[in-house]
């Protein structure tokens, strides 16, 4: 069967219409990906920084460590 004119361009305004909704929906994702993406490198900012302060106190109790032996051993 044979369409129409408008039946055709009903078709293709809801063809464009379709392509507009996916359009906004893949822009939406890509605002969130980004969005989340930003999120995930502050997260990763602050883990490094709480390693480094971990690392510096653990090389601190390490020289505590080390003086508490050596005043244990002087104290002898």
């Amino acid at each position: 069967m044979n369409k129409s004119y408008d039946e055709l361009c009903q078709e293709v305004a809801l063809l464009h219409e379709n392509l507009t909704d996916a359009a906004r929906a893949i822009d939406k994702a890509r605002t969130q990906g980004t969005r989340l993406e930003n999120q995930l490198q502050a997260s990763n900012a602050m883990l490094r920084e709480a390693l480094e302060l971990g690392e510096e106190f653990n090389a601190r109790c390490r020289v505590l460590e080390a003086e508490n032996a050596r005043l244990r051993g002087a104290g002898s």
